[in-house]
């Protein structure tokens, strides 16, 4: 049965009966777990998901990165970087783009290319809450974390 509806995401939402969770949810001991912040600083990572979004607060047409760090520390985490699709920031996606070895004849073909960027490994650099993309590198196994002494420095 869909009860609620959210305009601002155009779905409706099913309605759950979790009464029978009641008990184990009201008894269940929540685990401290501390997340050290993802600091200023070079990262490797592997892109795990590049999509065409509206931001939510602006309805901007972007490209959100999503970027899964790969190591050697924050190995797991992510981090994620947007590209405005608009005329006065376009040369900033052009320029990603082609750092990640994806060059575009026309700016429609990005939809169909976003897929040449999934598993991509980068460097980026992080400040505050900007992500950039330095460039793209080579790792045997991207899937795998990278141990401190794998990596050469940086």
């Amino acid at each position: 049965m869909m009860d609620d509806y959210y305009p601002e995401q155009d779905v409706e939402v099913e309605e759950f009966d979790l009464s029978h969770l009641r008990d184990a949810y009201n008894n269940a001991i929540v685990e401290e777990r501390e997340y050290e912040d993802v600091g200023n600083g070079k990262y490797q990572v592997r892109v795990a998901k590049a999509e065409i979004v509206h931001a939510k607060t602006t309805d901007n047409t972007m490209l959100k990165w999503t970027l899964q760090i790969i190591g050697p520390k924050h190995a797991g985490r992510y981090l994620w970087r947007n590209n405005v699709l608009a005329e006065d920031s376009i040369k900033w996606l052009k320029s990603d783009l082609r750092t990640c070895g994806v060059v575009l004849g026309d700016i429609n073909e990005l939809r169909s290319r976003l897929k040449d960027l999934i598993g991509l490994c980068l460097e980026i650099n992080k400040q505050n809450d900007c992500v950039y993309i330095n460039k793209r590198i080579v790792i045997a196994d991207p899937e795998r974390r990278v141990e401190d002494s794998a990596l050469a420095p940086f």
